[in-house]
């Protein structure tokens, strides 16, 4: 059976989409992200795509605005935004995703098309129940409350060398 949610942006797209118009502060992708419909989901087990259907009477996003916009402190920003998508969101804090994640926002000729939600680690919940949005990778503090948040370094090298062993 069909779930309607499956059709409409759910809790979690709804905060990353705000999310953006919060902090970049730009008449034209806000104006494309509050006309945006929501197309499909692609849940890829280690996060999201999500379609986006917009209008094209929009004017483009202007990219020159964006960048003044990223906080000079905020390095990982300003290397996503050099004049073209993607154009990089915030990070998520969940129990429900592997080492915290990550959104980006895509598109082409200024404007935008999916948005990709991403785990640091191999994980990322079909569900999520709880999150918090997160405007640096200092905001991914999870506490642990499961054996994969609370692998120690070392121990996440080693998995990652035993894959590439295989």
């Amino acid at each position: 059976m069909e779930n309607k949610n499956d059709k409409q942006f759910n809790a979690l797209e709804k905060a990353i989409l705000e999310w953006y118009v919060t902090y970049y502060h730009d008449d034209n992708l806000t104006a494309q992200i509050r006309s945006a419909k929501f197309e499909k989901r692609e849940w890829t087990r280690k996060g999201f795509y999500i379609d986006l259907k917009i209008s094209y009477d929009l004017k483009p996003i202007d990219f020159s605005v964006l960048l003044e916009m990223v906080k000079p402190s905020d390095d990982l920003k300003q290397k996503y935004i050099k004049g073209s998508f993607p154009i990089s969101g915030p990070y998520i804090r969940s129990n429900d995703i592997e080492d915290g994640g990550r959104t980006l926002l895509f598109g082409k000729d200024g404007y935008i098309t999916f948005l990709e939600l991403y785990a640091f680690g191999e994980h990322f919940k079909e569900h999520i129940t709880n999150f918090e949005l997160c405007d640096t990778l200092e905001g991914i503090s999870i506490a642990p409350t499961s054996p994969s948040l609370t692998t120690s370094p070392m121990e996440k090298l080693k998995r990652v060398i035993g894959f590439f062993k295989k």
